[in-house]
């Protein structure tokens, strides 16, 4: 079973478990699925590159940044990842 990882926003996490097949990672504290559908598309995790002494330049311009410690890499939804390099 291949993980895809989601950056789903806390407030609407409800609304997409009930039209998706989605699963919480404990661990990892992230939503997952087996299959990237076309309404999970927006919520797909990507690494960026991002220094950590600019993340309280970038926080507000990317809502869904989030440091993964176990990777020790910085994470955006789809959108976001447009938005940091573009």
């Amino acid at each position: 079973m291949t993980k895809i990882y989601l950056l789903v926003p806390f407030e609407i996490k409800d609304k997409v478990k009930e039209t998706e097949s989605i699963s919480y990672d404990s661990n990892r504290k992230l939503w997952y699925c087996e299959v990237l559908t076309k309404g999970l598309e927006q919520y797909e995790m990507n690494c960026i590159d991002l220094h950590y002494l600019d993340r309280d330049i970038w926080k507000p311009k990317l809502k869904s940044l989030k440091w993964l410690k176990d990777t020790k890499k910085w994470v955006v939804n789809k959108k976001d990842f447009k938005t940091f390099y573009l």
